[in-house]
């Protein structure tokens, strides 16, 4: 027991020592590639190039292609269906190999002490400079080594050395085993190396004439099909598979038809398309149809897209056409004589340049989440919710971790075009890390913040209100809304609506009254803002386990009495699970991560009286704690919760929310059939302040799911659907959904 608690001791002291971990390059040679953050969870798209960080799993699919950088002279590349997540501890790199074969080519001079391959158990320790390794869900893992040497080793402390030309296989005994590589088998593990460098090895110049080289065939060339789930293995589950596999990449076909090719013969195998998308650099096409929802009503949309990537750029183009609910084509985003700013901006989905946590991220367009430091202001803001109804001209720019200073500047725009509107969401958050240049373990890390974010006018929604006159009789202000009209004069700045539908309800002037009501609030002005700023404290930074202390804070930046702090928090990650704890302490009008995901549809508020989201702000004394937990099992099942409970001087005061998202991991989907995509996600906030219970429907509750099916090769059929509610004119509640159903394409 002593001797286990010193292990462990030493292990946490070691961590806490290491360096900050180092960021990896990822470049897609063929198809793309997804990384899962190891810290969040997050599944990121690579198309060509990306930033792996330590502890991040970078999954291949079918024929994909991709190989990381781990050093200047080492890279570790990689042929699908592959899965590879790095660790770094000091001064050794762990790659473990859950699924798939990798190559290592590593040359002099060396950087790492070393680089240890782990999968199932055993790992592989390569003494010089070129090897690869494959295991599968039906095989025992294997090695080829071309040059240099690898120190195979077994769970149970057995190690065998594998020199230059010879495989290590393991046995069904679980015994290992060497033996010679055949030259066809060297041949084939150089071509890939070649093929992803695109420059002749000596091995290869050797080895076979040029002219004799095999033409590479075109992806929509048939391959033969897989084994079928209960098929034995091949006898041969050494390197000379590997190899064949290889070589199989090049050729368009695996196994025995890519052998039978080679000999000039072919064998008659069932047809299948090859799914690997286009090279990195090629236009990637989209067509879709479906029913999506436009305000309350499900319209049908025919959608043209095409992604351009352009060196680090991305832009995608979007050409679309409404069909209503009566079945008339809707002038929706073409109406370029009312409106040429919305008809343009409509056209163009995103423009990026280089991926989030690179030192320079840049995107317009759509915004999926946005957190600005520990997110006690802004936290994961979107402006896609009622996409592609809506369509929002945002920006974030993002420079991280620059400068010996240690510079990271974080920016949004919700919608350039709310401007137009008298209005505007933007933010921003500059931190330093002061102590960067020291390299000093923790003092090094610790960083400092300050974020300003602002709604510029929350009455904006309410300039493209649209109005409904049918009462039977007009009121006193019958030239509708002015600086000293009635409404102005009686209620001020006050909302109206409750009032004056008791006074003007059995005079038949309801409907006209509402048009009134909506003028004024369409001709009001309100900003709101919050100043904030955060300290963090990374205790242990390690690749498996990392601990950061941090404390946040906001402020009301107008004449009204509110603020907040988020102090202390503890931030902690072991491995694939994460979690956050905080103490949280509110006086006055205020509500930590105001800016959420939720926001621009809790910005204001219609029916049944006109509000902004300031004004249901709950005045009071508020002391409660916040948490955060989420874990990746796997990479099968991705579930992350976060719950508040804040309670205050009144007991009816309450900042009570929760949220929980649920999604199935690549490992998963990749052996359901035709499954792509599996999510569920649940969000309720102001529990128990309107005296509802839990899962009692409120206006500030959502929940929905998010499914995609692939129907053929290269046809998915994408299930988006989100629930909800909002209160009609009588102060009732009804649906408020947003659901998309569609059939995208992609070639």
């Amino acid at each position: 027991m002593k001797r286990t608690a010193t292990v462990v001791m030493a292990l946490i002291f070691a961590l806490a020592c290491s360096i900050p971990a180092k960021t990896y390059r990822l470049s897609i040679h063929r198809g793309g590639a997804e990384i899962v953050r190891g810290t969040t969870g997050e599944q990121v798209l690579v198309s060509d190039s990306g930033t792996v960080n330590s502890g991040d799993m970078v999954s291949l699919i079918d024929a994909q292609q991709a190989s990381i950088a781990v050093e200047s002279n080492c890279t570790i590349l990689m042929k699908g269906p592959a899965n590879l997540t790095l660790f770094e501890n000091g001064n050794t790199l762990t790659a473990t190999l859950d699924d798939g074969q990798i190559l290592l080519d590593r040359k002099q001079p060396c950087e790492l002490a070393e680089i240890t391959v782990a999968a199932k158990g055993f790992s592989f320790v390569p003494i010089g400079t070129r090897a690869a390794i494959k295991t599968s869900a039906s095989a025992q893992p294997t090695t080829a080594v071309i040059s240099g040497k690898v120190r195979m080793e077994a769970p149970s402390g057995e190690a065998v050395v594998v020199d230059e030309g010879q495989f290590g296989s393991v046995g069904a005994d679980g015994k290992l085993s060497t033996g010679a590589l055949s030259p066809k088998a060297i041949e084939s593990l150089n071509e890939w190396v070649a093929s992803a460098t695109n420059t002749a090895t000596p091995a290869q110049a050797s080895s076979k004439p040029a002219t004799e080289t095999l033409p590479a065939k075109e992806p929509s060339e048939v391959e033969a099909p897989p084994p079928a789930p209960d098929a034995k293995p091949a006898p041969e589950q050494g390197p000379e598979a590997v190899a064949a596999d290889v070589n199989s990449t090049a050729t368009g076909q695996t196994g025995e038809a890519a052998a039978e090719n080679e000999a000039g013969t072919t064998k008659p195998s069932a047809a299948k398309v090859d799914k690997t998308p286009p090279p990195p650099q090629s236009p990637k096409w989209e067509i879709s149809a479906g029913s999506v929802t436009v305000g309350d009503e499900q319209w049908v949309r025919l959608g043209l897209g095409v992604d351009v990537p352009i060196w680090k750029f991305g832009i995608f183009f979007d050409m679309e056409l409404f069909i209503d609910n009566e079945g008339r084509f809707s002038d929706k985003g073409w109406n370029f004589r009312e409106d040429w700013i919305e008809a343009l901006s409509r056209k163009i989905r995103y423009v990026r340049f280089g991926q989030e946590g690179d030192p320079l991220f840049i995107k317009v367009g759509g915004l999926s989440s946005v957190t600005l430091g520990y997110g006690f202001i802004v936290d994961r803001f979107t402006n896609m919710l009622h996409y592609p109804d809506e369509r929002m001209l945002g920006l974030q720019f993002d420079i991280n971790n620059v400068s010996p200073a240690g510079i990271t500047l974080q920016t949004l725009v919700a919608d350039f075009k709310d401007f137009d509107r008298d209005g505007g969401i933007a933010a921003a958050r500059l931190a330093l890390r002061p102590f960067k240049k020291t390299e000093v373990p923790i003092l090094s890390g610790i960083s400092f913040g300050g974020s300003y974010a602002a709604d510029l006018n929350q009455y904006a929604p309410a300039r493209s209100w649209d109005y409904t006159m049918t009462g039977d009789r007009h009121d006193r202000d019958r030239d509708g809304v002015t600086d000293s009209s009635f409404y102005y004069d009686m209620f001020g700045d006050n909302s109206i609506y409750d009032t004056i539908r008791r006074i003007s309800k059995d005079k038949g002037d309801f409907d006209t009254t509402i048009e009134h009501r909506d003028q004024w609030a369409s001709r009001k002005k309100k900003p709101f803002g919050i100043i904030g700023g955060d300290i963090g404290i990374p205790i242990i930074s390690g690749d498996l386990v990392s601990l950061e202390l941090y404390a946040q804070a906001g402020i009301r930046d107008d004449k009204k009495h509110g603020w907040g702090i988020g102090a202390p928090g503890v931030a902690l990650k072991v491995w694939r699970i994460w979690a956050n704890a905080e103490y949280r302490r509110i006086l006055g009008a205020f509500q930590p991560g105001y800016f959420g995901t939720y926001y621009l549809d809790e910005r204001l508020v219609r029916e049944p009286s006109i509000t902004t989201k300031e004004q249901r702000l709950v005045s009071d004394t508020l002391n409660g704690v916040f948490g955060r937990l989420g874990f990746n099992i796997a990479n099968v099942l991705i579930v992350e919760g976060q719950y508040q409970y804040m309670a205050g001087k009144n007991s009816d005061n309450k900042d009570r929310r929760f949220e929980a998202t649920g999604s199935l991991g690549s490992m998963l989907l990749d052996r359901i059939p035709k499954l792509s995509r599996a999510e569920v996600y649940f969000y309720k906030s102001r529990i128990g302040s309107e005296d509802d219970a839990f899962f009692d429907k409120t206006p500030f509750m959502y929940f929905g799911y998010r499914t995609g099916f692939e129907i053929a090769p290269g046809a998915v059929l994408i299930w988006d659907a989100r629930y909800g509610y909002e209160y009609n004119d009588n102060g009732d509640l009804k649906p408020s959904n947003n659901i998309i159903i569609q059939t995208a394409i992609t070639f």
